[in-house]
């Protein structure tokens, strides 16, 4: 039997942060996408597309974050349950209000257009420092 290689290392506090979720990814590409998108989303690059993001980090293309988004095997459902459940031990039992960002009908609507859209909501951000260790 072959041993596993390890994940190639990121920003410490993305490693540290996607430990919790390891164990869903089967593959180690995939692991590693995930922190790679992470790290690509809190960085501070103009567009968070998937070759800017692949570009940033000195990837070849973004072939391999792409796969991760369509065809890798691992399941959102399970992902959202954990980044859940996490949120709840954060939180020890305290109450909180959260505010839930959506349309009425299930769209995006552009910030232009919401004053002018009696279907939409009022967008609130709500923002749960999951992070902690970055800061």
């Amino acid at each position: 039997m072959t041993k596993t290689r390890e994940a190639k290392k990121t920003v410490q506090c993305v490693d540290t942060y996607s430990e919790l979720y390891k164990d869903i990814f089967l593959e180690v590409r995939s692991y590693e996408s995930f922190k790679y998108i992470i790290v690509g989303i809190l960085s501070d690059i103009k567009r968070k597309s998937l070759p800017a993001i692949a570009s940033s980090l000195g990837l070849k293309n973004e072939q391999g974050l792409l796969h991760f988004m369509t065809d890798s095997p691992w399941e959102l459902k399970e992902l959202e349950k954990r980044r859940l459940n996490i949120i709840l031990e954060v939180l020890e039992g305290r109450e909180i209000i959260v505010i839930i960002a959506e349309s009425l009908n299930g769209t995006y609507v552009r910030p232009k257009n919401r004053q002018n859209n009696p279907t939409a909501k009022q967008i609130h951000h709500l923002s749960a420092n999951s992070l902690s260790q970055c800061t």
